[in-house]
């Protein structure tokens, strides 16, 4: 059985040894058959191998010290070989493939190069030639081919790299054996097409180190090279341990592999044979790295349920969020778009909720996780809390800055004097909405001398009056005063930009108004004394209900009035009547009289006319909003409002 060795790499790369026999060692011990010297190459010092023939074929074992790989797997106690099969003596070599094939044997063995790296072929050669010149006899004066037995084997099997002494016997063998091998040579010219000749090889090309990237696949195609007339189709196999998904197509050599994230960043090295149509012997082999570079993926919340809280109490809940890369990258949490009440921690994720006492509704805030990557990703998502409150605790929290109180004031001997009059809400930057009736009443005061101003007691804003304006179908009806509350609405003009409006009803909300549906009056209460130090003023909410809608027969569609039940304060008149949106739908006029209604805490607002209404708020429109006229008599008894102001 012969072996032949083909070092890969080290001090001897690129050298062939042929032996012949059924067992040798190779190592960095000089017993050694094929010698590596460990001052040339270092990495091989104190490893060696044993290989032996058994009936059930070659084996191997490591009989140094240290890690030897066969086909990058370690060898654990005997190993079987194969033709083609690859050792390293250690993780960085030297390597030797091992091709094995059979040979006759009739008593003798061929020459063979020398396994020692001090001694080349040429040399082998020189020393063979010299020693048939010293013409060794053998008792018989008969030349023949004799070796001397392995230091390593005495008593065995002799080593397939004793030296060989030639007599002069073996002169004429010579002369025979080069006069087959020039036949040989000639009937070679005639041989079968694509015949292998003794100059045929297979040679893989060099791979240099090649980079791929997780969660991509990577291709790559080897290129194999025949010489010496060889036809036939090459086989590609994988050798050795791979990592999971690597392939190599057997008949195209194209090696691809998809690296998955548990398998970046990395370095792995891989191993390729090529063999002519499953050849032993016409075999190639290349080794190259492929660097697996970390790619980032973005980190992901995971569904948030919509939570539920009551206004005043506190909630605590975690934004949990996953980390698909490996290892996983540092997480930081972060809330957009969302109210003072709730806060996340930046590292472990959980959300604080405190609504208001005022707060009530649906809330939302968008949750945000980035990862510390290259380059840095980040996931959102939305956060959606229903709040249950007191809806008319945020109407009045939301609309307080956009009520104010009409005062009056008078210089005399003692100095300035005020009184509060009525309520009034701002709807636009310089006008106020309020009750005509309390317009018409602003204006005789105005002319008995008067000054007339607006304030918001919650910011301190107080700016004087420009104007007083009522409807000119209020000024129509000026002698049916008890019709007025049909066409009620009145102006204010401030003289200074007010700083914050309230919104009115949609056309929709008007029309949806309806027995039943929740209100509220929205304004300030006083008994209507003369204002000091001590007097506080806050805008109180009264909660009440539609009871009624009614119209005036002969008056256009848009007059109604809104009748509701409530218990409201003294002295709200000209309060704005709330959906529970905080939209005006009308204006607060006066108290139902109990005898002639017979219902307790019935009272009467005007359902806003929007169309007459925005025609002064985008046009400023004279025509339909006109100074109030005064009755031609003035009766205390046909005025709703207890104001008194002396």
């Amino acid at each position: 059985m012969a072996a032949e060795i083909r070092i890969l790499s080290g001090a001897r790369k690129g050298e062939k040894i042929v032996l012949d026999g059924t067992e040798f060692r190779a190592g960095a011990d000089t017993r050694c058959d094929v010698y590596f010297d460990p001052r040339s190459d270092p990495p091989a010092k104190n490893r060696s191998v044993s290989l032996w023939l058994t009936s059930d074929g070659w084996f191997i074992r490591s009989t140094g010290v240290g890690e030897v790989l066969l086909n990058q797997t370690p060898i654990v106690g005997e190993a079987q070989l194969r033709s083609g099969d690859l050792v390293r003596l250690s993780d960085r070599g030297p390597d030797f493939s091992i091709s094995l094939s059979r040979r006759a044997s009739n008593g003798g063995h061929e020459a063979t190069a020398l396994a020692h790296p001090t001694e080349t072929e040429p040399e082998a050669r020189r020393r063979a030639a010299s020693a048939h010149r010293a013409g060794i006899p053998d008792g018989s004066g008969e030349g023949k081919l004799t070796e001397r037995p392995s230091a390593s084997t005495p008593g065995s099997a002799q080593s397939p790299w004793n030296r060989i002494v030639w007599t002069g016997a073996t002169a004429a063998s010579t002369i025979l054996l080069f006069v087959g091998v020039w036949y040989l040579g000639f009937r070679g010219h005639s041989a079968a097409p694509g015949a292998p000749t003794s100059e045929a090889s297979l040679e893989l090309e060099a791979v240099a180190t090649q980079t791929a990237a997780e969660g991509s696949e990577f291709t790559l195609r080897l290129h194999v090279r025949v010489t010496g007339g060889v036809q036939g189709r090459p086989a590609f196999i994988l050798i050795g341990k791979t990592p999971d998904g690597v392939k190599v197509d057997p008949q195209t050599g194209v090696f691809t592999w998809a690296p998955i994230e548990e398998q970046g960043p990395g370095q792995y090295t891989f191993h390729i044979r090529a063999s002519l149509d499953g050849s032993e012997t016409l075999t190639a082999e290349t080794m190259f790295q492929v660097n697996v570079k970390e790619v980032n993926l973005p980190p992901s919340i995971r569904p948030i349920d919509e939570k539920q809280i009551d206004a005043g109490k506190e909630l605590i809940f975690p934004v949990a969020a996953d980390d698909p890369d490996v290892p996983a990258n540092k997480l930081v949490f972060r809330l957009s778009d969302n109210s003072e009440w709730i806060s996340v921690d930046p590292i472990s994720g959980v959300v604080r909720c405190l609504p208001p006492a005022v707060a009530d509704g649906r809330f939302e805030a968008t949750a945000h996780v980035s990862d510390d990557g290259d380059p840095p990703l980040e996931d959102q998502a939305v956060i959606r809390i229903d709040v249950h409150g007191d809806p008319w605790s945020r109407v009045q929290h939301e609309l307080r800055e956009s009520l104010f109180l009409v005062q009056v004031m008078r210089s005399g001997r003692d100095g300035d004097v005020s009184w509060p009059f009525s309520t009034c809400s701002a709807v636009n930057d310089h006008t106020l909405l309020t009750s005509a009736r309390e317009v018409l009443q602003l204006v005789e005061l105005q002319d008995r001398g008067y000054q007339i101003s607006v304030v918001n007691p919650v910011t301190g804003f107080k700016t004087a009056v420009r104007s007083l304006r009522v409807s000119k179908e209020f000024n129509d009806l000026s002698d049916r005063p008890g019709d007025w509350i049909f066409v009620n609405p009145g102006l204010i003009e401030a003289e200074e930009a007010l700083p914050k409006a309230m919104p009115l009803a949609t056309p929709e909300e008007l029309r949806n108004l309806k027995e039943g549906l929740p209100v509220a009056c929205f304004g300030f209460s006083h008994d209507g004394s003369k204002i000091t130090s001590f007097n506080i003023f806050q805008p109180e909410l009264v909660p009440g209900k539609v009871y009624l809608m009614s119209s005036l027969p002969g008056l256009k569609e848009n007059g109604q009035v809104l009748e509701l039940k409530g218990r409201i304060m003294e002295n709200m008149y000209g309060s704005p009547i709330l959906n529970q949106r905080g939209a005006i739908v009308a204006v607060y006029g006066e108290a139902a009289p109990r005898k002639s209604v017979g219902v307790k805490d019935l009272h009467y607002a005007t359902v806003l006319d929007l169309p007459l209404l925005q025609s002064w708020l985008h046009g400023r429109d004279e025509g339909n909003w006109v100074k109030p006229r005064l009755p031609r008599a003035t009766s205390r008894d046909q005025r709703p409002s207890s104001n008194r102001v002396n």
